[in-house]
């Protein structure tokens, strides 16, 4: 048996719609007929969508400096929740970091507290250039942002940084 059920009244976050199936069998020669009931509660849960913006920035660095990289994250789903943040690990003698508001360590990455829904938040990635030459003149940072209820819910945003090697001349006179 195929049973197709169509929800009455409004249907979204948090509204339940039950529904009850009896069978009852026809040719049962008994006085009172057998019957088997089912119940089932289908509840409508509440979407989860995290958006970045801008997706990717590239810029140039030179040895020991920092660069700094901004970024928007949206909760465009139904509820407040936790972000979670992970990013590519550095190459050797270049790091990195995450800062802003409401941010805190979490094991090996960062976790957004509370981020309500349609509420915008800014964060800034933090690049560490190496303060001597080195084989890795470029590090693409991806900054992976993941709902904490749904971590399907993912965004993310990508710091690129080409480092610059070689002089540079900061004064000239004729």
């Amino acid at each position: 048996l195929t049973f197709r059920v169509i929800p009455g009244g409004s249907i979204g976050p948090g509204v339940s719609t039950q529904v009850t199936i009896v069978a009852r069998a026809l040719n049962d020669p008994a006085t009172v007929k057998a019957q088997a009931v089912m119940a089932t509660t289908t509840i409508v849960v509440e979407r989860t969508s995290i958006q970045i913006t801008p997706m990717r920035t590239d810029a140039t660095i030179k040895l020991g400096e920092s660069k700094r990289y901004d970024f928007d994250i949206v909760n465009n789903g139904e509820l407040t929740t936790d972000v979670l943040f992970n990013a590519t690990a550095p190459p050797a003698g270049w790091d990195r970091m995450l800062e802003g508001p409401n941010l805190v360590a979490n094991g090996a990455g960062w976790r957004l507290v509370g981020l309500a829904k349609e509420s915008p938040g800014t964060l800034t990635l933090v690049v560490f250039a190496p303060p001597n030459s080195t084989s890795n003149p470029l590090f693409d940072c991806v900054v992976v942002a993941s709902a904490e209820q749904d971590p399907s819910a993912q965004a993310t945003f990508t710091g690129s940084t080409i480092l610059l090697l070689g002089i540079e001349l900061t004064q000239l006179t004729f």
